[in-house]
């Protein structure tokens, strides 16, 4: 998260890009949000933008890509400008707040400098993704299938003393496990079934 304050007035603004956050002492203003506003006089929180409510733009006169952010709590709405500053010698963030224009809704303008605005700047801080349950079965099953084999031949290679194909164990119904795969499929392909007669009374 990054952190930043309007220099002639000291207003501390909190801003993630990457995901939303919550702040506890925001009495809930500032939850679920990517943007928030703290005023230090009165202590009150403002909801600056959510990551629900995102575009992304192109500043011409800047030559800098933005992010806008719209946020609101109740019929109180603001929207936030994020320029995004490519520098490869900023490791940690730097947010500057610039304006705070009037209008409706109040809309406010800020610049992110980070080694993470560059292309693949921060490609290796990626997290790595998690196994799905499907992943997770088929490696289970392909090491089960692995160690079976494998203490299955030792066993009827040492033991038993067989050799070639004969120290697969279960060989038999491994052999004919394909033939019974494939009537099955027939079977329920063709749903075929006993011819019922009856005698007639």
């Amino acid at each position: 998260m990054a952190r930043g304050a309007r220099p002639s007035c000291q207003v501390p603004y909190y801003y993630d890009p990457c995901r939303s956050f919550a702040l506890p002492q925001a009495n809930g203003v500032c939850t679920g949000v990517s943007v928030c506003q703290k005023d230090v006089a009165s202590n009150a929180y403002y909801n600056l933008g959510e990551l629900g409510d995102t575009k992304f733009g192109w500043d011409e006169t800047r030559d800098l890509f933005y992010i806008s952010y719209r946020g609101c709590d109740g019929q109180d709405c603001r929207r936030t400008n994020v320029s995004l500053r490519c520098d490869w010698s900023r490791g940690d963030p730097m947010l500057e707040v610039f304006r705070q224009n009037g209008g409706t809704p109040l809309e406010y303008n800020m610049t992110l400098t980070s080694r993470c605005a560059c292309p693949a700047g921060c490609a290796e801080e990626r997290h790595p993704t998690r196994l799905s349950g499907g992943a997770v079965f088929l490696i289970v099953l392909v090491a089960g299938a692995g160690f079976y084999l494998l203490v299955g031949v030792a066993y009827r290679r040492i033991v038993v003393g067989a050799t070639g194909w004969e120290a697969l164990p279960n060989r038999r119904f491994w052999a004919s496990l394909p033939g019974l795969v494939r009537d099955g499929v027939t079977f329920c392909i063709t749903c075929r079934r006993a011819d019922t007669t009856y005698d007639q009374i």
